[in-house]
Formats: structure tokens, C-alpha cells, sequence
């Protein structure tokens, strides 16, 4: 939980100095999601619909909330992706969206390896030998693009 302390400290000082320009409030509600944050979740989700409506993450971050408190059918007319269906239990779904997510969606394919090693919306895969298989994938293709690209400088 290190980690997630020392990022919730950063973004709050941002926060701090720039109160009302709420930039990217995604990657901070999904934090305050993995950390058990509800409520402050629930804020951000309110501060975001009244500054940015159009915001086109707020489905997502709503899902990703309500799934968190396993409230399944609520999470899932708001966003369905593998992260939601993870956090509801729902293996198969879950890893059928992941793959076609990863190899659908991939700009950078290397950058998946480390987040799905570390999230903890996938912890409910982690001993799913179908996960392990993707998550095996990935590294493979990680230590490829490293090789040929980690001498960039």
C-alpha cells in the first residue's frame, strides 16, 4: 500500500494547487477504488459531473465504483470491460474482454505486462491459469520490446 500512499499524497498536493481544474480525475478515483475509498470516490464523482459533464470517463469510473461495492447489475449498464467484470467476480467475461482489450485496443503492448501484474482489480484472476497465460504473453512481448527498444535513449 506504499505506493498508493505516496500517490494519493501527490495527487492531493495537485489538488491543492489546482482546485478547480480536475484533469484526468480517472486515475484518481480508480486509486481511491483499489484503496477502499469510497467515499472520497463518490466525491470525485460528484465534483467531476458538476465541473465536467461531458467527461467521457465518467461511465467508467461510476462502473468501476459500484462494481467495487458489487453492485453487478448497476456497474454493468454504465461500462463493461475487464476490469468491471473482474472486480464482480466474473472470470469468464473478464478474460475474454481482457484479451480482446489488450490485443484490440494496444499501442504500446509492453506496458500491459507490469499493469496487469500489479493491479488489484485483477486480483479476483490471479490464480486462473488463463490469466497466468495472458499475463505469460505479455511478459514474453515486454522482454521483446525491451530488448529492441531499452537502449533508447
Amino acid at each position: 500500500m506504499g505506493d498508493f500512499e505516496k500517490a494519493t499524497f501527490y495527487y492531493e498536493k495537485y489538488f491543492e494547487l489546482a482546485p478547480i481544474v480536475l484533469i484526468f480525475p480517472g486515475r484518481y478515483i480508480a486509486l481511491n477504488i483499489k484503496m477502499g475509498r469510497f467515499d472520497t470516490v463518490e466525491e470525485l464523482i460528484a465534483r467531476t459531473e458538476k465541473t465536467h459533464p461531458d467527461y467521457s470517463l465518467l461511465p467508467y469510473c461510476k462502473a468501476l465504483l459500484l462494481a467495487a461495492k458489487g453492485e453487478k447489475e448497476e456497474a454493468l449498464a454504465l461500462h463493461r470491460n475487464s476490469e468491471i467484470y473482474a472486480l464482480l467476480n466474473m472470470k469468464d467475461e473478464s478474460l475474454e474482454h481482457l484479451d480482446k482489450e489488450i490485443r484490440g485496443l494496444v499501442r504500446v503492448p509492453y506496458v500491459y505486462y507490469y499493469f496487469l501484474l500489479n493491479s488489484p482489480f485483477y486480483d479476483n484472476l490471479r490464480s486462473d491459469s488463463r490469466f497466468k497465460k495472458i499475463v505469460k504473453r505479455e511478459k514474453k512481448l515486454y522482454e521483446e520490446n525491451l530488448k529492441k527498444y531499452g537502449d533508447l535513449k
